[in-house]
């Protein structure tokens, strides 16, 4: 089965599913921390409907590049969704997650000016443990606050 996003080149939701099972147990055993940072380009459907689809796929490129160029080559980078996008970041607080949030956004600008990001971020350990599917929730679920706030937002 497949595990990439055609479009991307990224993993997609069923290889994240699979990297975030076998993260967290190894974060568990090593009494360290993970964050999942869960990530949106903001106003994607009006530009497809105004602009156009092709401009839309662009801008989806764009943001695979950025991810590319900010993360390290221990990060899982996947496209989970039409515009939604999830970060798996080993060894990672909340704290760390969020100046990688920054630079993402910052090496996505340099490209494209206009464009926005929503973000949500999930910490787990090392007091906290969650399974892959409440990590998702919560990580899911601050993604949508930040949205609710007019998008272009960090919510941990």
């Amino acid at each position: 089965l497949s595990h990439q996003d055609s479009l991307t080149g990224l993993n997609n939701r069923r290889a994240l599913r699979e990297v975030l099972r076998r993260d967290l147990l190894e974060a568990e055993r090593s009494e360290s921390t993970l964050s999942l940072v869960c990530f949106d380009l903001d106003h994607l459907k009006e530009i497809n409907d105004s602009i156009g689809r092709e401009r839309g796929d662009e801008l989806l490129v764009a943001v695979a590049h950025a991810l590319r160029a900010a993360s390290r080559h221990s990060d899982v980078l996947c496209r989970v969704g039409s515009d939604e996008f999830c970060v798996v970041l080993r060894g990672c607080d909340s704290d760390e997650a969020e100046k990688y949030c920054k630079r993402l956004l910052a090496k996505l600008k340099e490209k494209e000016p206009e464009a926005e990001l929503s973000f949500g971020i999930a910490q787990s350990g090392p007091n906290h443990r969650d399974e892959p599917d409440a990590l998702l929730s919560r990580a899911g679920d601050l993604l949508s606050r930040a949205k609710k706030t007019h998008g272009s937002q960090i919510v941990r």
